[in-house]
This record gives structure tokens, C-alpha cells and sequence, in this order.
């Protein structure tokens, strides 16, 4: 019988790592099975796929004519202005400034500035006619 002596620490290290590899081992060999092949993607209806038109044979040993040419499209917050703190703070108490959290309500509860408003970022767009339009919005998440 061959007996191995190993220092405590060491032992509890390699155990570590031997559960490590078993589980990132486990985790991949689940997720290839559960619904990551081409064919369970089309299936899943928050996953869009857009088909490819067939390649046409006579033309696809052929070079393009033009190199493809992609136009950034620009963020949509791009147009919107930004404000300092700086300017923010200044803003604190006027009747014609809104000011909007847009964190989560459980982000909102834990502590927010004095008078502002709760409309998580996820449903702005829903309430964009609850907004007064007579008062300057200013939308912070941080």
C-alpha cells in the first residue's frame, strides 16, 4: 500500500481545483446540449434570425465589385444634451427642473435625491407622456 503525504493546505487546494475543472466541465458539456445548436436558436422567440439568401453558384467564386462599406449609425442618446454635476447641483430645488432616477425602485428606496421621481431606464419609453412638458428632465442613474 502506498500512502502520500500532503500538507493540509495543498490538499484542499488541489481539491478546489479538481471541483473547479468538474464543474466548468459539467457547465459545457450542458449548455452544447441544452439548446445552443442552430436549430433550437430559431425555435427561441426572443432570438431573431434573419435568414441568408442562397448563394447564387455562378457568383460566388467572384470578387466583390465594390468593398462593403459600413455607415455608423449614431447611439440614440447621442442628440440628447448632457449636464455636469456641477450644473445639476445648481438645478437642485428649482419648481422648473424634474429630476428622474432611473435606477431600479429597490435602487430608488435605498436612498435618492430629494424630489425626484422613480421610472426605471427599462420603462421610459412606456411613460414618456407622463413627463411634464413644461419642466427641464433631468434623468440620473448613478
Amino acid at each position: 500500500m502506498v500512502v502520500i503525504w500532503m500538507d493540509r493546505r495543498a490538499f484542499y487546494a488541489f481539491l478546489i481545483g479538481v471541483v473547479v475543472v468538474l464543474v466548468l466541465v459539467a457547465g459545457f458539456l450542458l449548455g452544447r446540449s441544452a439548446g445552443s445548436s442552430p436549430a433550437s436558436i430559431a425555435q427561441n422567440p426572443q432570438i431573431q434570425v434573419n435568414p441568408v439568401a442562397p448563394v447564387n453558384p455562378s457568383v460566388a467564386n467572384q470578387a466583390p465589385q465594390q468593398p462593403l462599406q459600413v455607415q455608423p449609425q449614431p447611439a440614440p442618446t447621442d442628440n440628447v444634451p448632457r449636464i455636469s454635476l456641477a450644473d445639476a447641483v445648481k438645478k437642485l430645488g428649482q419648481p422648473s427642473v424634474l429630476f428622474v432616477d432611473a435606477r431600479t425602485a429597490q435602487e430608488f428606496q435605498k436612498g435618492h435625491i430629494k424630489g425626484a421621481v422613480s421610472i426605471p431606464a427599462g420603462e421610459t419609453q412606456n411613460r414618456l407622456n407622463k413627463f411634464p412638458r413644461d419642466k427641464d428632465l433631468i434623468i440620473y442613474c448613478a
